[in-house]
């Protein structure tokens, strides 16, 4: 090698070292410039290779698309050369469930968002905010935040009201109108943060179906025990039931019945309205006590208007005789 050769060897090797060597970050700063403090690596290049590229080749070193790649003095003037290679900073983006290394040069968390092309919504969390700077290892998190109404059903009581009916003795109880279960809309904000629910705020309730009010009948018409104070011709609407008289069986020929009030003894003909099938008994017990029921006949009368597997006739009619 000449003189004049060496010197120039010489003379790059020395800004070389001025060209790679870190920045540090001056006294006061809390923040040195991004790529400042960055690892760099140098690789040297022989007499005749020409470029970055076949410098780099030599020595196995790949570059990837964030890399940046410099050269002093030029490799073309076949003098020999240091090409400096600065890798970019990697960030690690966490965002819809993934962990992802992001090689990048922003600046800032906003402009790495931006280059990487990533859609946020308006409620959307970045963290760190957009405006901090980016550094190598940093890690950044996106937090999908999705508001929204939802609402559910729910049941609403109903009230039950008892009215005077004059036509139904003392005790007697009947139900003329049924209760319905009314049904509520209950609608809640419900906040999602990347699919969880994180929180459920009652906004409003919607009256979607109005309960019914159930209506009973209360009987307020009283009976004398005596017999003569029951006159021929008086009826009595209600269920009529069946019970098998001290146990015994049916077939008994007993025709009988058991009433809440009216006298021993008394005939009364009870009438299925659904059918016009009736049968004659005598009043010979008490009963029975189950809301709604009027009469409960012996197990051979109560054959006669209909099979005692059928249990309860819901509409006869007892008239006394």
């Amino acid at each position: 090698m000449t003189g004049s050769k060496r010197t120039v060897a010489t003379l790059a090797a020395v800004l070389v070292l001025a060209f790679i060597w870190p920045q540090q970050p001056a006294e006061g700063e809390t923040e040195a410039p991004l790529g400042a403090t960055q690892a760099q690596e140098a690789y040297i290049g022989t007499f005749g290779q020409e470029t970055i590229a076949e410098v780099l080749a030599s020595h196995g070193v790949k570059l990837h698309p964030e890399d940046r790649a410099s050269a002093f003095p030029d490799p073309a003037f076949g003098l020999g050369t240091t090409v400096t290679v600065q890798r970019a900073p990697v960030v690690s983006l966490s965002v819809d469930g993934s962990l992802v290394p992001v090689p990048t040069w922003s600046a800032t968390v906003g402009e790495l968002l931006d280059s990487y092309g990533l859609a946020l919504g308006e409620k959307d969390i970045v963290l760190p905010p957009r405006d901090r700077v980016v550094r190598d290892g940093l890690i950044v998190q996106v937090t999908r935040v999705a508001e929204a109404e939802v609402s559910e059903v729910r049941s609403v009581a109903f009230s039950t009201r008892e009215q005077s009916d004059g036509s139904l003795t003392v005790g007697t109880r009947k139900e003329v109108q049924a209760g319905a279960l009314g049904r509520d809309r209950l609608v809640y904000q419900v906040r999602r943060e990347d699919g969880v629910e994180v929180s459920r705020q009652l906004v409003r309730t919607e009256r979607v179906l109005e309960p019914v009010e159930r209506v009973v009948a209360v009987g307020t018409k009283k009976l004398s025990r005596a017999v003569s104070s029951v006159a021929p011709g008086w009826s009595e609407d209600g269920e009529a039931s069946w019970y098998a008289i001290g146990g015994r069986h049916c077939n008994q020929g007993r025709f009988t019945a058991a009433h809440k009030t009216l006298p021993r003894g008394t005939q009364v003909r009870v009438t299925d309205l659904d059918t016009g099938k009736s049968v004659t008994v005598t009043i010979d017990d008490r009963g029975p006590y189950k809301e709604g029921r009027i009469i409960d006949l012996s197990c051979d009368a109560f054959a006669q208007l209909a099979p005692t597997g059928k249990g309860v006739l819901q509409r006869v009619r007892i008239t006394v005789l």
